[in-house]
């Protein structure tokens, strides 16, 4: 049991590391840039959406938590490691 929450909070650790981090690491200045706004005042902005983008992290990776288990996708993993 204690592996596969290991295995649900890995897959949310990346779903927040890749999937928003990084989106706001390069999307903030970019808007910033293209709007011709100061980096503060977008960042402030940006802030809005953080909660939403949290929660869309946190049910990506219950669903790719419970598709793995699923016997299609069990079937290809072992495939795959053959």
């Amino acid at each position: 049991m204690a592996l596969l929450l290991e295995y649900y909070l890995l897959i949310l650790y990346l779903n927040l590391t890749i999937g928003m981090f990084l989106l706001y690491l390069f999307g903030i200045p970019a808007q910033a840039f293209i709007m011709d706004l100061p980096i503060v005042d977008v960042v402030k902005v940006s802030l809005v959406y953080l909660p939403g983008d949290t929660m869309k992290a946190i049910l990506a990776s219950i669903i790719v938590y419970r598709l793995r288990k699923h016997p299609f996708f069990a079937r290809q993993s072992k495939n795959l490691a053959v």
